[in-house]
């Protein structure tokens, strides 16, 4: 009984020919990839981004700085909605009471804002409001308020499930 071999003649150009192959397919594939949910996304206005990337990073930092406890919890509302709610106390543990301003819904893979609306609030350190959520999946909430002369800054990422 004869075991059968591929001739080196034959088998040495068919190993590189499949390997310059798994090449091209790879390269098909990380391209069909990338474009699969639309490519990259369009920032607007970036050039004000990036001039006012300091100042929004100093904010950030002061808001830090001052010990508010964020907690933030959602539930459905309807298909593409959800409720959000979010608890807001002080270092001390006391509720954080009258801040005005919005609170946004982005995906972190999207350039644009998703839904923004403004803070509701709904009973001492609880404000609740209705964001457009159509997907499950990572979501970034942010918080941009103010409360007297302190202006705070938030961003919350949280993992939603239907």
């Amino acid at each position: 009984m004869t075991s059968f071999r591929i001739p080196p003649h034959i088998g040495w150009p068919l190993a590189i020919v499949g390997l310059l192959s798994l090449s091209v397919i790879a390269s098909l594939l990380t391209v069909y990839a990338s474009r699969s949910d639309g490519g990259a996304q369009v920032i607007d206005d970036y050039y004000h981004k990036a001039a006012t990337w300091d100042s929004t990073r100093a904010l950030q930092a002061a808001s830090d700085a001052l010990g508010w406890q964020v907690d933030l919890t959602t539930e459905p509302a309807n298909g593409t909605a959800r409720i959000v709610q979010v608890h807001i106390q002080n270092q001390d543990g006391a509720p954080v009471t009258g801040l005005q301003g919005t609170i946004n819904a982005f995906r972190p893979q999207q350039a644009q804002r998703v839904d923004e609306t403004a803070l509701v609030e709904t009973e001492p350190g609880v404000y609740q409001q209705q964001l457009t959520m159509p997907q499950a999946g990572l979501w970034d909430i942010e918080i941009n308020a103010i409360h007297g002369d302190t202006p705070f800054l938030k961003r919350i990422r949280l993992e939603v499930t239907r």
